[in-house]
């Protein structure tokens, strides 16, 4: 890292360095205290060791997110640069407890994670992001569940929105008609030549009813 200029106080994070490519990940790993508490090692985007970690905290659970050190510097008037803070040295004799990492509960996780989503998707960063419209094809519909009915319970039916009947297969083998709810009445359509092709007719009928009522699609 090359040492700030004799007028220039800026951080030493904040002059040029050998950076991770933005096709470089961030590596994670895990590890424990030695007190037995889960923790998340990695490094942010300036090679700062960073950490997730459990808390000890005995009513709710918690976490300590941030960098482990402090990284205090500072700049002396004679311009030599940016060095090291030793705060043994600054305070001879003392214990010192320093900490500059956040304890999170996970209501507190939940309040920041939309603003941390939104940030990933689009690189702004606001307290109140509006959600990404959802695409109606990505959202999963719960399959059909059907039921022997009629004659030896030959025929199929699947209840859907409330309705006991939303569909019904029945027929014989190599010629099985779906019955679907239609605009005014059902729609009767014939020619399937097994159940099972009938059933999968429903489903994708049932989906794209579904989906057809979500924003964005």
């Amino acid at each position: 890292m090359t040492d700030p200029t004799p007028h220039d106080r800026r951080s030493p994070l904040e002059h040029e360095r050998d950076l991770p490519s933005d096709s470089q990940l961030v590596a994670l790993s895990e590890r424990q205290t030695s007190r037995g508490f889960q923790k998340v090692c990695f490094c942010d985007h300036y090679g700062v060791d960073c950490s997730i970690q459990k808390s000890s905290l005995a009513t709710e659970h918690a976490i300590w997110f941030g960098a482990d050190n402090l990284g205090l510097k500072r700049f002396p008037g004679d311009y030599t640069g940016w060095h090291d803070v030793d705060l043994g040295e600054v305070f001879p004799g003392q214990t010192i407890n320093a900490n500059n990492r956040m304890h999170l509960t996970q209501d507190d996780v939940r309040a920041i994670l939309p603003t941390l989503t939104h940030f990933a998707e689009t690189g702004d960063v606001s307290a109140h992001p509006i959600p990404a419209p959802v695409s109606a094809d990505a959202v999963p519909v719960k399959p059909l569940v059907w039921s022997p009915s009629g004659y030896h319970g030959q025929a199929l039916i699947a209840a859907a929105c409330g309705m006991r009947v939303f569909y019904m297969i029945d027929g014989k083998p190599g010629d099985w008609t779906l019955t679907s709810p239609g605009e005014t009445a059902y729609v009767h359509t014939p020619g399937y030549s097994t159940r099972a092709a009938a059933q999968a007719a429903a489903q994708v009928d049932f989906n794209r009813r579904i989906r057809s009522h979500i924003g964005g699609a």
